[in-house]
């Protein structure tokens, strides 16, 4: 687990100092070791994190041993001692222990074909140095983060939006990112917040040579594709056997995930995910590491009492971090600055100061991130469903009615139960992919409009951008299983893992997550729709697998996310972000970006008896205001 930064020019050389500062921006993803490479087209820099053969020797930027190619590389590659032994037996010889040069050797000898082998997490750049072309590829499902930019000079790249920012070149904010931002509270897709900067998608590879940039997907989405034949109905005797097929393959995931020359544990929220994940890894490992956050002055936020349960049942040795709000609050200034792009799903507080602790004691930890896509675990699923299926429409409807006279909004169980009731009843007579997207969002469409400026959104472009990123979800029919494959493609990868790395990555921890072994992911997919959700019935065959190894009361508690007060903080300790210089009025006219009425009104949202999602929606904008300050 790494971080790196690359550049690439065309014309005249490259100046020495470029690689240094893109470099110092990744610098915090790998502490124990860092360099630089400069040719006169080519520059990389590395940031080591050494969980595997902590030798000298694996240090990059990597070099093949005629030094033609030369590689850096971020993530794992978990069955690398199975792809050593296969290129051991053409004749290869190993003057290393790890899966660096093993990456490297299998790329020289299949090139992208070789990427199909890999059981792992990675975003990776290969230069050969004699016909000067540059290879980047990213993993199957987005776990490790690429962004690149091109102009008629140069070619960027980096693990972090600020490797590429660091460089020279001319920054403008795209507006159509920024308004999907302001609604979904993170920037989906490949687009980013800078124009022309994009992220390499999940599972593809690009190729750069004399200026010409060629993609190609080398994870086919088709790998993933629905399997029409299988029906909706789910009984007993199909679903306990698929239950067993899934722990094993869970099982062997795990046992991949184990192998580093470094401490380990696992993230133990109390939520099945997680307990699943811990539960299969302590029947592996004597005395298996589990931790957990807790908030000692939000008991509503506070679920350590489950992660308490959970492990006294699973024998883990377990550590509870109890944390108080002032210990986030203090960490607010540091949070904002690991932010390399707007990035606003508040839960990332919590997985920044967990990540934090956690790094004191391991290296490496397991997380249960995944789950909720692969198996329906939201709300939003289950209202989903039950729209697809409006037979039982005529049961929710009197709640929906009344739903519109009672407060709502996060603070609270019985607000954030009337909150998910509007939503449901405001998608019901949507489109499909209108509904999913509406479902993913804390704006709306026309409320996050009004905030921006006239002419900062290309509404022609948006439309294009929302269709491809909700064509899954957009199909019709009563299969939840489209809508959650979008969930994989949009969701997983645009929110959850790249909170996780972010925050953790911030400590130069490297986060492990098993549901994502693709042999899991592709064997998921093609199960029955009702193996996953059935109405409010949802994890269906987790669950199933889960009561071999955990207690009854956790395989059926409620699903509660992983969030911290924000309400409560912007009303109280944290007011001071939105009284500061960032949102002074001459300052937000200066950017020529905002409306600064608008902003004005969801602050008066917070403080009134029904202040719904406006607590999410002006940390969205502490969050931009911050990083535009910082790098525009």
């Amino acid at each position: 687990m790494c971080g790196f930064s690359g550049i690439l020019v065309f014309e005249g050389g490259l100046h020495p100092a470029l690689p240094e500062a893109a470099l110092e921006a990744v610098r915090h993803r790998g502490p124990d070791y860092q360099e630089t490479f400069v040719s006169d087209k080519m520059g990389l820099a590395h940031a080591r994190l050494s969980i595997i053969d902590l030798s000298t020797s694996a240090n990059q930027p990597f070099w093949s041993e005629d030094r033609r190619f030369v590689m850096v590389y971020n993530g794992e590659i978990y069955n690398f001692q199975d792809i050593r032994a296969e290129l051991a037996q053409k004749g290869q010889v190993f003057r290393t222990d790890g899966d660096t040069e093993v990456l490297l050797k299998l790329w020289i000898d299949e090139r992208e074909a070789g990427l199909q082998k890999l059981n792992g997490f990675f975003s990776l750049a290969i230069y050969d140095s004699e016909t000067e072309e540059l290879f980047l590829a990213r993993d199957r499902f987005g776990i490790k983060p690429l962004f690149y930019f091109q102009d008629e000079n140069q070619f960027l790249f980096s693990s972090e939006l600020s490797g590429i920012m660091a460089c020279d070149f001319q920054k403008r904010i795209d507006g159509t990112s920024l308004y999907s931002y302001l609604q979904l509270n993170y920037l989906p897709g490949d687009h980013s917040i800078v124009q022309g900067v994009r992220k390499l998608s999940p599972g593809s590879c690009l190729s750069i040579h004399k200026g010409k940039t060629t993609h190609h997907q080398w994870y086919p989405v088709d790998n993933l594709s629905i399997n029409a034949k299988y029906q909706n109905t789910c009984n007993i005797e199909t679903l306990k056997p698929a239950a067993r097929t899934l722990k094993s393959l869970l099982e062997d995931s795990i046992r991949l995930r184990m192998i580093a020359d470094v401490p380990l544990g696992g993230f133990l929220s109390g939520g099945l995910d997680s307990s699943v994940i811990c539960a299969l890894a302590c029947r592996q490992v004597n005395d298996f590491r589990t931790f957990s956050i807790g908030f000692s002055d939000h008991p509503y936020h506070d679920e350590s009492r489950y992660a308490r349960r959970v492990a006294d049942h699973i024998g883990s040795n377990h550590q509870e971090i109890q944390v108080h709000s002032d210990v986030i609050l203090e960490s607010i200034p540091g949070i904002l600055d690991h932010l390399s792009e707007p990035f606003a799903d508040s839960s990332a507080l919590a997985v920044y100061i967990l990540s934090r602790e956690v790094r004191k004691e391991v290296k490496v930890a397991l997380s249960g991130d995944g789950a909720d896509e692969l198996f329906g675990g939201y709300y939003k699923h289950s209202a989903e469903w039950y729209c697809r299926n409006r037979k039982t429409m005529h049961l929710l409807r009197p709640l929906m009615q009344i739903s519109f006279m009672l407060p709502a909004s996060r603070a609270d169980r019985f607000s954030n139960i009337n909150r998910q009731i509007k939503r449901l009843s405001e998608g019901l007579d949507m489109s499909p992919g209108d509904r999913y997207w509406k479902w993913c969002s804390i704006s709306g469409e026309e409320e996050s409009k009004v905030l921006l400026r006239d002419g900062i959104v290309e509404l022609k472009e948006y439309r294009d951008r929302k269709h491809e990123l909700t064509r899954f979800a957009s199909e019709t029919g009563q299969s939840m299983n489209p809508v959650l494959r979008n969930d994989q493609m949009m969701v997983l990868p645009g929110d959850m893992l790249q909170k996780v790395d972010l925050m953790s990555m911030a400590h130069a921890l490297e986060v492990r997550v098993p549901f994502l072994d693709h042999r899991v992911v592709e064997f998921v997919n093609k199960l029955p729709a009702d193996f996953r959700i059935k109405g409010n019935k949802r994890k269906i065959i987790l669950k199933e697998l889960a009561a071999e190894v955990l207690p009854t009361e956790i395989i059926h508690r409620k699903k509660h996310g992983f969030e911290v007060p924000v309400q409560s903080w912007l009303q109280g300790p944290l007011a001071y972000l939105l009284d500061g210089e960032l949102f002074e009025k001459n300052f937000i006219k200066s950017q020529q970006i905002f409306d600064f009425q608008r902003i004005q009104e969801i602050r008066r949202a917070l403080t009134s008896a029904n202040p719904g999602d406006s607590a999410a929606k002006l940390w969205a904008l502490i969050v931009f205001q911050h990083w535009w300050k910082k790098y525009m």
